[in-house]
């Protein structure tokens, strides 16, 4: 049996009702995680650092999946893509979508593809520690100030956009810097951003249940800026 490296955050099963991004920019001590992703290192010179927090988030349909979430996470032992709720403001090409082969046909067992419908990849290769990207807008709208992205399991956020950008090629300002290199064709995930975190209190995800039904926590998280192995 083999332990995951990392758990997705259900975006859509067990959402906040209140979602903070918490971009930290010019991180400037206090709790923090240094590159190898120890906690209370004093600080992280950088151009910015990501503590995303989740308020009253409703547990009770989907209990069971919760509980399973906190026993895989196990404190800070595993990282956990936080997702970052956009609400549709992302250089959307089309909607996300189903779709089947070219010939009409599904898997197997009735399933389809899904397609976010937007479809954005590194062009050029960019070393960590970069605040500028080069990408290849293979489907993708007007990119502007303040959208997000994932790249590498790592998020960013648009500064500003170089001048020229053209329908299918963008270069990027970004912050924070980049945590690992980015390599040409790497994914450039503008539609379900997250990043890759740990709980800032070990034991954030254990709860009291009222009525041993129903819950409303609320968890803070801090960025790993570790490189992904």
């Amino acid at each position: 049996m083999t332990l995951p490296t990392y758990l997705e955050w259900p975006r859509d099963l067990i959402p906040p009702r209140h979602f903070n991004p918490g971009f930290t920019p010019q991180s400037a001590g206090g709790n923090q995680l240094s590159i190898s992703g120890r906690l209370n290192n004093g600080g992280v010179p950088s151009f910015g650092l990501w503590k995303p927090s989740f308020e009253e988030v409703p547990v009770f349909d989907y209990r069971n999946s919760f509980i399973a979430i906190e026993g895989q996470v196990l404190g800070r032992n595993l990282p956990i893509m936080v997702p970052y709720y956009h609400n549709g403001f992302y250089p959307k090409a089309s909607d996300p979508a189903t779709a089947t082969f070219s010939d009409d046909s599904t898997f197997s067992d009735g399933t389809s593809w899904v397609t976010s419908g937007t479809h954005v990849i590194v062009k050029t290769f960019a070393a960590a520690g970069a605040t500028q990207l080069t990408v290849t807008k293979i489907a993708c709208d007007t990119i502007q100030t303040g959208h997000v992205f994932t790249t590498g399991m790592h998020m960013y956020k648009v500064r500003s956009v170089v001048d020229g950008q053209s329908s299918t090629e963008a270069t990027l300002i970004i912050a924070p810097e980049l945590r690992a290199d980015a390599l040409p064709r790497d994914e450039v995930d503008f539609v379900y951003p997250a990043v890759k975190s740990r709980l800032i209190d070990p034991a954030g995800l254990s709860v009291a249940f009222q009525y041993n039904v129903y819950a409303f926590p609320t968890f803070a998280f801090i960025e790993d800026t570790s490189p992904t192995v």
